[in-house]
């Protein structure tokens, strides 16, 4: 058993504590928070303990600098925003849409500090067929801020672990892209509650802009066109106002991994039709859980100011 993992168990039961560290307690939107500024004080991060989960990267703390898209309310139909973690694949939920409340619709049941990361604790996914439950880990390593996603507790299937983070609707994304013979685009368009079947081959959808070379593709969200595309493993790049934040893969680890949901294209960007929204996806490989092991899969927020 590791440290960590050790850590986390002990904590299973704890009321809602955070210890001292670089997290500090604020207010967000009338919301119980914590808050912790970069490496180099450019930029601060903050999350919600009623949302269990990072609601704000910016700037400032002032909302207006926030690069990411969470929801004034939790009463919100889009949900609650912000970082969105649950663990798939999705085909597997049991009673399909939405994800389980304890992954997408539940504050923090505890939280700790431990050197400079935070750690969320979320409820157990009581009722959900074999799937464990998960938390949330955050701190800075310089100006790039560490997401990681972790499964605790028993374990009985094997799981992917879906980090989300929703982003507003005017910003552009942009993705490099490699063609090959199998996705002559160098990425494929994926099934969604619109689409049934895996695109390979198809004309390029008004949501993207060719660079000028080719070898790079901007993406963008058209009212009323749903659409989710599939790049293998790659970063993905927000930009608005002159500000970029950029979603790299981080490290899997402890487990071993036995498929590839969705053809191993594991770098998503999925711009909604009925509701306005856009979110970019980094997927872990289908990993195998046994017992009570520690397994985590970790993204990297990095936030520029373009030039």
């Amino acid at each position: 058993m590791t440290s960590r993992l050790a850590l986390l168990l002990a904590l299973l039961t704890a009321p809602l504590t955070v210890l001292a560290g670089p997290w500090t307690k604020t207010i967000w939107q009338g919301e119980k928070a914590y808050a912790a500024r970069s490496d180099s004080g450019n930029w601060v991060a903050i999350v919600s303990l009623e949302r269990g989960r990072l609601v704000h990267l910016g700037a400032t703390k002032d909302a207006a600098d926030n690069l990411i898209l969470a929801t004034a309310s939790k009463d919100d139909r889009l949900g609650w925003g912000g970082h969105r973690a649950w663990l798939g694949p999705q085909k597997d939920w049991a009673g399909g849409w939405p994800p389980p409340a304890a992954w997408e619709a539940s504050g923090a049941r505890g939280a700790f500090m431990r050197d400079r990361e935070i750690l969320l604790l979320t409820p157990p996914p009581t009722g959900v067929d074999g799937w464990p439950d998960l938390s949330r880990g955050y701190y800075w390593r310089g100006d790039s801020l560490q997401c990681a996603v972790a499964v605790r507790g028993p374990v009985k299937r094997d799981v992917q672990i879906v980090q989300i983070i929703q982003v507003p609707t005017d910003a552009t994304i942009e993705v490099d892209v490699t063609p090959t013979k199998d996705a002559p685009q160098g990425y494929i368009q994926l099934p969604s509650y619109f689409r049934e079947d895996y695109r390979y081959e198809f004309e390029p959808p008004a949501h993207v802009d060719y660079a000028a070379d080719f070898a790079a593709r901007a993406f963008r969200y058209i009212e009323g066109e749903p659409e989710k595309f599939g790049f293998k493993n790659r970063p993905i790049t927000v930009r608005r106002n002159g500000v970029s934040l950029t979603m790299s893969r981080g490290d899997t680890l402890g487990s071993t991994v036995v498929d590839q949901p969705d053809h191993g294209y594991n770098t998503q960007v999925f711009f909604g039709g009925r509701e306005a929204f856009v979110e970019i996806e980094q997927l872990s490989p289908l990993l195998r859980q046994t017992g009570s092991q520690f397994r985590s899969f970790s993204i990297e927020l990095t936030p520029r100011r373009d030039r």
